[in-house]
This record gives structure tokens, C-alpha cells and sequence, in this order.
């Protein structure tokens, strides 16, 4: 009975708010709070995949990489307390410093699946002085392959999701969605343009040279165009629900311990790093998972309520 009952409950969340595949989407978990530019790996789970990006939060203790204003702009979070920023146009590199983040999916995708994806783009109103523009072409390139800052993804003119559209809003964020049919089982998710010049538009908004620099915050992936289509981080007003969940010890051994700060119903799984899931457990307020029978090493976690993943990282059995 209490196995029928973890499958309804399971199923019935599903229902719910959908999955999103992408660990910590809104760049709301993080390390160390940025303190300059060029600090993408501060937020947890994202890394650079090409040149140099940058990680904003309110945290910051400065205006490089503050929220709202920073050293490219000034804007508040889509959702949340926090976004990254790239380039994807600079006038002093003949428009080939493009800068693009990447992270590893929650899951690998299945071939032949149809998935859904969105994120939202802000375009900075910071020239180099006062010389910006917009672009198109921006999107979602999914692979196999681990690119690195020391291996970067490839300009390759082809994305499985990009807009057309050139975006300059300076006031508000864009949504970029869409979908495709995975004919792969992808680990790897990258944002940015992966054209090149002579296949991407753009539209002097400012000055006479094309410096185009992006915002990127509410990062989605998931099998319901409903849910990818309207994803937001949780604490729309910028609280934090990240902060009313602890997880501990970390490292552990036999046993976890997962608690929350309200009544709601609430989930945790457990995957290992190739992304096979071990643990899935359901409590309301705390709950113990003993973990005898998992092998030593590091495991991936995401914990989950009706508004969506509120916390998500990496444990250590010893």
C-alpha cells in the first residue's frame, strides 16, 4: 500500500508542475557570492562553455556584479535574486566574442522524445561606451559532449532551439522558447549564439559599433509545453525558499537528514552522476533517508514542491 501510494503521489506531482531538467535553473544556488566578472562557476551547476561569462547576484558586494545595477547594466532578476550574463557581440572582436554557459541535465534526454524549452534574455544597455546592440540567433544547443572554457563548444550555425527574432528590449525580459525532437540522449544543455556573423542579424540601438551583451536568468527544460512555456523561479518577491531547506551532512554516510521550514508536501530524489535514480522520497516537514545500500561517491540531488525545484546539489557518501 505505502509503494501505490509513493507511485499516486509521484505521478500526481508530475501532473502537477511538470520537471524541469535543468539543476538550479535561475542560478539561485551558489558557492561563493560573486565579488568581479568572469565568476559563472560561483553559481552552482553552470559553467562556462565558451570564453568567459559572468554571474550577477544581489548578494554581491560591489557594483561588478550587483544586482540591479552592475558593471553591464541594470536589471532586476526575471525571478529570483540572481542571473549570468554573456556576450554575444563585441565590436572590438569583429563580433566573434561570444561567450555561452552550459550545465549537465538532471537526466539525459531520450531519443526521440519531444522537449520543451525556454529561457529568458535581457539585453544590457552598457556599451563600451555607449555603443550596444541586439541580435538574434540566441538559443539552446543540447549535446553529448562536455564543452569547457578549455574546449569550447563549436560555432557550428545550428542550435535545436533559437529565435529569429532580434531582441532589444532594454526594459523588460524576452522569453525564448521552443521545441524539438531529441534524436540523441543529450546530457548537455548550452545558451548563447552559436552562428557565426554572416548568419546573424542585428540592430544598432545605440553609437555606431555592435556591442550586444545579454542577461539570462529562468532556464527550462521539460516534456509539458505548459510548464516550460510559463517556468519562473518560485520566490517571484526574491525570497529566497532555497534558505528554508537543510540538508545534511555532507559528506554522509548510513543516513540524511532533509528539512523544511513549512508544512507543504514536498520531494527529494537522489541520482548518481550518471543520472540514474536511486532515492525518491516524499515527506511534509522533515524526513530521515538511510542510504546503507548507495556506493561511495558523489550524487546529484534536487528537492521539489508544488512550485517548483527550491533547492538542488551535490552530496558526498564517504
Amino acid at each position: 500500500m505505502r509503494k501505490l501510494f509513493t507511485i499516486l503521489i509521484f505521478l500526481f506531482c508530475s501532473y502537477s508542475y511538470g520537471q524541469n531538467l535543468v539543476v538550479n535553473p535561475s542560478f539561485e544556488n551558489y558557492d561563493t557570492c560573486p565579488d568581479y566578472l568572469s565568476q559563472l562557476s560561483r553559481a552552482n551547476d553552470w559553467y562556462s562553455i565558451r570564453m568567459t561569462p559572468d554571474y550577477f547576484n544581489v548578494c554581491a558586494p560591489n557594483l561588478y556584479s550587483k544586482i540591479p545595477d552592475n558593471y553591464f547594466g541594470n536589471a532586476n532578476p526575471a525571478s529570483g535574486n540572481a542571473y549570468v550574463g554573456f556576450c554575444s557581440s563585441s565590436a572590438g572582436n569583429s563580433y566573434f566574442f561570444l561567450e555561452c554557459v552550459g550545465s549537465k541535465l538532471i537526466t539525459p534526454l531520450e531519443k526521440g522524445k519531444k522537449y520543451f524549452v525556454s529561457f529568458k534574455v535581457f539585453l544590457s544597455q552598457k556599451g563600451s561606451p555607449y555603443q550596444w546592440c541586439g541580435v538574434n540567433k540566441l538559443g539552446a544547443l543540447f549535446s553529448t559532449v562536455l564543452y569547457s572554457e578549455k574546449n569550447p563548444s563549436p560555432i557550428c550555425n545550428c542550435a535545436q532551439v533559437y529565435t529569429n527574432n532580434i531582441i532589444t528590449d532594454t526594459s523588460n525580459w524576452t522569453r525564448i522558447k521552443g521545441f524539438f525532437i531529441a534524436d540523441s540522449n543529450y546530457s548537455y544543455i548550452g545558451i548563447g549564439r552559436f552562428f557565426d556573423y554572416p548568419s546573424t542579424s542585428s540592430k544598432q540601438i545605440a553609437g555606431t559599433q555592435c556591442n550586444a551583451y545579454y542577461f539570462l536568468d529562468d532556464v527550462c527544460v521539460s516534456t509539458d509545453s505548459v510548464f516550460a512555456s510559463n517556468f519562473a523561479w518560485p520566490n517571484n518577491d526574491g525570497y529566497s525558499y532555497e534558505k528554508e531547506v537543510l540538508i545534511y551532512p555532507n559528506p554522509f554516510i548510513n543516513k540524511l537528514t532533509v528539512k523544511t521550514k513549512n508544512c507543504n508536501q514536498t520531494e527529494i530524489v537522489l541520482y548518481d552522476v550518471l543520472s540514474r535514480e536511486f532515492i525518491y522520497q516524499t515527506f511534509t516537514d522533515s524526513t530521515e533517508i538511510f542510504t546503507e545500500h548507495l556506493a561511495m561517491g558523489v550524487y546529484l540531488y534536487t528537492i521539489r514542491n508544488a512550485s517548483g525545484i527550491i533547492k538542488s546539489g551535490k552530496l558526498i557518501k564517504e
